[in-house]
């Protein structure tokens, strides 16, 4: 006997109700409820299994599943009757009526017996507990209604046992929470009410949540979100962070009690793509607010002096940016700090320049005037430039047009000087200098790689520059009069010999022994490097540094007359240039030290040198030394660092410590990185501006703990802020953290409906 049967062709089938039978896949199931997920007719069913006795059809509870009602085939062929006083094991029976009856629904006391045993096994998560119990969340309106009368009768609620649900994690520490967020059916009316976010806020009310593009929405703790974005200052990648998450799950739920457990506490990972725009979300709405923080002190503190410089390497693995003129410009403090955070340009021209330093002479003149300083103290002193000749002169009518009025003592009182603000167009309140470093950089990409003279003629060339950084010396000129001591005929060979080899060793030389102490009279005489045993031997006076890598090698100390001082003028400077131009100008070393080379069999560390140092692109650059304009830029600089030191202060290049940061912001990005975001750049450029000035300040003042390490004062900084504000009230209302969480305390549920 078939338990269906065959229609006419043009005969329309019934609808789907509770209480009728249809056919899923090919086989026999039973509906037990019908409703509607977003606008799409569902139906729960319930397959049915035959027996011995055709009569009977049996079905297990918890193999009721969900499916559109457009998969229903031959919906109403067979009236099937619940017996529910015979129920073995959790399976239900069901008696087939005989074929003479019409096909139709059972009957609403049928439906609703089977229901009640049904609801009670419904209530039961389907989910395997991954960490502690599953926390069930409950719909608001769905509680209203079931404690409500609606049309004069009680409604029944019951838990939509939808196996397709998947688990909605709440990320957390030291583990995850597990919520179950099905949603809720009457079946009086067949009303559906969803989980809502204001649902889970119930249970959770410090719980954040974000969504992104095309992703589940992720749910976590203010506690978890600052350990996060703690890694992403360390680590800046999101990949770090995803792999830190896992390492801290997987050490918690090792005491679990199945390995099985353990994968399903580490699957509440989110996805990359997720967890970016949970981090991206989270800074972009921190790090103005604390930047802001860093400039107000930064400004006071180090606004004395304006350095810029830019960077096109990183520029280039900018989405959008044009890799061969776009770049970054940064700008750098007195004592190397950053004054804010870098920016973005199309090329480097005074075009695009003069707007960010425009906002940046703006905020540096409103802080340093809410600080409290004097009318004469807030400009800068001194902005250095690495393009001296081209911006002197828009750089000077900058800052004069900025602080074009000055203040100025007009009568002296009992009670003090009486000050009025005059004009001052003709003064200039900020002076404009060069940047020496910037050349030691230039001419390290000029010199011939296969210049045997090479690496000794970059050392005395960066010598002169950094002198320029240095201190005045002490003694005056060397006298006319002055009597040298003059090397012997017979110890020229010796000196010669010095110079010429890369590995010279007194000690294996044949020199006697009151032959190496004329020699070390000879170099360590006072101004030694003005004897005219030099000219004789090599037709030039040494360098300073040649002089004193001489005086190294024969183990004497060089005469505080030929010391590590600054130059005395632009006269002393021209001629210092000179003086390495001819020392240089015959080749004083045959052989080469083979660098950046595979060393292969029967190769050997030391060849023979193939050109002299002095290309023409090395005399160019010698020539452009001594320009007047690059001469006058260079004494600017000179000036500035004598006044600086004077005050205490350490002279930094403004190309030095833009470049150690363009070396730490390497760092920061990935090197696989090639087309980052503008966003993903605004972010990591304000985070790398805090960590910067955060090591930059606080490397006096870490904890003996941090062993001089600012990301362990970091971190320890950290733990101190978690434990006060936990101690004192809620993570959510630390002080400081409200730009942390906003971005993720969603109030409108209409806006953010779906929890999944």
């Amino acid at each position: 006997m078939s338990l269906f049967h065959h229609r006419r062709p043009f005969d329309a089938p019934p609808d789907p109700r509770p209480g009728r039978c249809a056919l899923l896949r090919g086989n026999p199931c039973f509906i037990v409820s019908t409703f509607q997920r977003r606008k799409v007719p569902m139906a729960d069913v319930l397959p049915l299994q035959e027996t011995l006795d055709e009569a009977i059809l049996t079905a297990s509870r918890a193999d009721t599943e969900t499916c559109a009602q457009r998969d229903l085939q031959d919906v109403g062929c067979k009236r099937v009757q619940i017996q529910p006083r015979n129920l073995r094991k959790g399976r239900l029976r069901f008696n087939v009526l005989p074929a003479a009856c019409e096909p139709g629904a059972a009957d609403a006391h049928d439906v609703q017996v089977y229901l009640g045993p049904l609801q009670a096994s419904a209530e039961r998560p389907t989910a395997p507990a991954a960490a502690g119990e599953i926390i069930r969340v409950e719909p608001a309106a769905a509680s209203e209604h079931k404690s409500s009368l609606v049309d004069g009768r009680w409604h029944q609620v019951v838990v939509r046992r939808d196996l397709s649900q998947r688990a909605i994690f709440l990320l957390d520490t030291p583990l995850p929470y597990l919520l179950d967020t099905r949603p809720e059916r009457c079946l009086t009316c067949g009303k559906s009410y969803p989980v809502k976010p204001s649902d889970i806020r119930r249970h959770f009310p410090t719980a954040l949540s974000c969504r992104t593009s095309k992703q589940r929405v992720v749910w976590f703790s203010g506690r978890l979100l600052v350990q996060a974005v703690q890694k992403f200052a360390e680590v800046p990648t999101a990949a770090a962070v995803k792999r830190y998450l896992l390492d801290l799950y997987a050490s918690n739920s090792l005491d679990l009690a199945t390995a099985q457990q353990q994968l399903g506490v580490l699957s509440c990972l989110p996805r990359l793509r997720a967890l970016r725009g949970v981090l991206r979300q989270a800074l972009m709405s921190y790090l103005p607010g604390l930047v802001e923080e860093i400039q107000k002190s930064a400004h006071v503190y180090s606004g004395s002096a304006v350095k810029g410089d830019g960077n096109f390497k990183i520029a280039a693995r900018i989405k959008g940016a044009r890799p061969a003129t776009a770049v970054i410009y940064g700008w750098c403090g007195v004592d190397g700090c950053l004054l804010k955070p870098c920016e973005l340009m199309p090329v480097e021209s005074w075009a695009y320049i003069r707007p960010d330093l425009e906002k940046l002479a703006d905020q540096m003149r409103a802080n340093r005037e809410a600080a409290g300083l004097a009318q004469h103290e807030i400009p800068p002193v001194y902005h250095s430039t690495d393009t001296y000749a081209k911006h002197r002169k828009l750089l000077r009518s900058f800052w004069r047009r900025k602080y074009s009025t000055g203040v100025q003592s007009v009568s002296s009182t009992a009670r003090g000087d009486a000050y009025s603000v005059a004009p001052g167009p003709d003064r200039d309140p900020t002076r404009i200098t060069g940047d020496p470093q910037h050349e030691v950089l230039a001419l390290g990409r000029l010199v011939p790689p296969t210049s045997s003279d090479g690496p000794t003629f970059v050392a005395d060339h960066r010598n002169l520059m950094e002198r320029l950084s240095l201190p005045p010396s002490p003694h005056p000129t060397c006298p006319a009069d002055h009597v040298f001591q003059e090397l012997r005929q017979d110890l020229q060979p010796l000196l010669q010999e010095a110079v010429r080899n890369r590995r010279f060793d007194l000690d294996a030389s044949s020199a006697s022994d009151q032959e190496k102490k004329d020699m070390r009279d000879f170099l360590g005489q006072a101004y030694a490097s003005r004897a005219q045993s030099w000219l004789g031997i090599f037709g030039s006076s040494p360098p300073r540094q040649t002089l004193a890598r001489l005086c190294g090698r024969f183990g004497v100390k060089i005469h505080d007359t030929e010391g590590n001082y600054n130059v005395r003028d632009a006269t002393d400077f021209v001629a210092e240039v000179r003086r390495i131009l001819r020392w240089y100008r015959h080749r004083k070393r045959s052989t080469l030290l083979r660098r950046r080379q595979v060393l292969r069999e029967r190769q050997q560390r030391i060849i023979p040198g193939k050109t002299g140092v002095l290309s023409k692109k090395v005399r160019a650059h010698l020539r452009r030394l001594r320009r007047p304009v690059r001469v006058e830029s260079f004494m600017h600089w000179r000036d500035m660092a004598i006044q600086t030191l004077r005050a205490g202060i350490a002279v930094q290049s403004g190309t030095v410590c833009v470049e150690r940061y363009w070396a730490a912001l390497l760092n920061y990005i990935a090197p696989q990185v090639r087309q980052m975001s503008p966003a993903w750049w605004f972010v990591l450029a304000q985070l790398s501006f805090a960590k910067w000035n955060y090591q930059h300040f606080s490397l006096d003042a870490l904890l003996g703990i941090a062993e001089r390490d600012a990301e362990i004062q970091s971190k320890l900084s950290t733990c101190t802020l978690l434990a006060r504000a936990l101690h004192d009230s809620e993570l959510s209302e630390a002080i400081g953290l409200h730009d942390l969480f906003d971005p993720f305390r969603h109030d409108d549920d209409a806006q953010f409906a779906d929890v999944r």
